[in-house]
């Protein structure tokens, strides 16, 4: 006898396995989506603290431009990040319980401050994991939070 289809019971245990998949991947999935998203917030502060510094230097000392602000140094766009022109101008990333990172240029004072709050991210994990980074990442204590400044 010859078939063409798949009976019932083979169609039931394929989709049976597809559902212990989805019941283990969704997880890892959301899990690696969390650790992204700290880590893009932490590197990406650090990161533009340091470039601003030095185009700072590159500006104002090299080309004697003192109107510069921070967004004409470096470009920071992104889910949560927000520009204002105040002073000399301060990135910061928002999330719904609050401000999570600033970057802030003082030409006056000629530093760049930076500071990391992981208080401020929406679920536990993602705190838990920015403590984490921070601690790898500046060899700190596992602090909640940091602030740094650089001076050029």
């Amino acid at each position: 006898m010859k078939r063409n289809a798949f009976t019932l019971v083979e169609l039931i245990f394929v989709i049976v396995i597809i559902g212990v998949l989805a019941a283990v991947a969704v997880p890892q999935f959301k899990n690696l989506k969390q650790n992204a998203e700290v880590k893009a917030v932490i590197k990406t502060t650090i990161d533009t603290a340091s470039g601003a510094a030095s185009a700072a230097v590159n500006q104002i000392d090299l080309e004697n431009n003192n109107s510069v602000e921070l967004d004409n140094l470096v470009s920071v766009k992104g889910k949560g990040w927000n520009y204002s022109s105040t002073s000399d101008g301060s990135y910061t990333h928002v999330t719904s319980t609050g401000t999570v990172a600033t970057i802030t240029l003082n030409k006056t004072l000629r530093t760049v401050y930076y500071g990391i709050d992981c208080d401020n991210f929406t679920d536990s994990v993602s705190r838990n994991k920015c403590a984490e980074d921070l601690n790898t990442t500046l060899n700190g204590a596992g602090s909640l939070e940091t602030n740094a400044t650089i001076t050029f």
